[in-house]
């Protein structure tokens, strides 16, 4: 609008893209192979060095009643996570941890999504999403600092993107500054 250039004074500031993946693929396969071939290997290295330290499984839900167990299991990841020195994550304020938990309730219209990586039984790795209008929205991710080294935030990344591929979903929207899952 037109302002008193005396008062006023505007800039055009550089923002973190927007990532959005299409998901017009047929199958996780499909998918995994269109990856750049750097970036695949890359994905594969680290998970094949995750799947050799240890016992691994993948654990995705977004049934409404396991979204209360699962977000508790997602905030015990968070708190052994770069987020909580860094104050960054979901436990920063005990009003975005209410959000969030008001957010999983199960009459909620935002269908809450859950992806884990357990090492050894312990929860390492915790992605957060809502599914809504045909698309899945990442809303959180963490990782266990004391496991960085085995790159499980990779193989999380690999199944919430399976999960949204056989789901049907239209594409998967990771937000501001994944620009390489993009690629």
């Amino acid at each position: 609008p037109p302002l008193s250039p005396l008062r006023f004074y505007t800039r055009r500031s550089p923002t973190m893209p927007n990532t959005t993946v299409p998901l017009s693929y047929a199958s996780f396969s499909e998918y995994f192979n269109g990856i750049a071939h750097g970036t695949r290997k890359n994905m594969a290295r680290l998970s094949r060095r995750l799947l050799a330290a240890g016992h691994v499984e993948v654990v995705s839900s977004s049934d409404a009643r396991a979204r209360e167990p699962l977000y508790e299991l997602y905030l015990d990841v968070e708190r052994r996570s770069w987020k909580e020195a860094a104050h960054a994550g979901i436990r920063r304020d005990p009003r975005r941890v209410a959000h969030f938990r008001a957010l999983c309730q199960p009459n909620h219209p935002l269908e809450i999504g859950f992806d884990l990586v357990l090492f050894d039984d312990l929860p390492i790795a915790a992605m957060l999403s809502g599914a809504f209008a045909g698309s899945i929205f990442g809303l959180e991710m963490c990782f266990d600092g004391d496991h960085e080294d085995l790159g499980p935030g990779h193989l999380l990344t690999l199944m919430a993107m399976r999960r949204a591929i056989e789901g049907k979903f239209r594409a998967f929207n990771f937000n501001g500054n994944y620009a390489y899952y993009n690629s």
